[in-house]
C-alpha cells in the first residue's frame, strides 16, 4: 500500500484539482467481466500479483483533473 494506494491517496490530498475513477470500470470494457482481477481497492484501484495473474506486480490507478 505505501508504494501504491496510499501515494494515489497522497496526491489526491495535496492536488484537489483531481478526482479518482474506478480503474476496475475501464477493466470492465477492455476485457469483460469474465476476467476480472483477484485484488480491487474500495477506490476501485487495481492490483495484479504473480500468485494471481501470472504476471509481475502491477498497480493500475486512474485519476482526472476536474473541469
Amino acid at each position: 500500500p505505501c508504494e501504491n494506494g496510499d501515494q494515489v491517496a497522497a496526491f489526491l490530498e495535496r492536488h484537489e484539482d483531481f478526482e479518482p475513477l474506478a480503474a476496475v470500470e475501464s477493466w470492465k470494457s477492455e476485457f469483460g467481466t469474465n476476467v476480472m482481477p483477484a485484488y480491487v481497492s474500495e477506490r476501485g484501484d487495481i492490483t495484479l500479483t504473480p500468485a494471481t495473474t501470472r504476471t509481475d506486480g502491477f498497480f493500475l490507478s486512474l485519476l482526472r483533473r476536474k473541469a
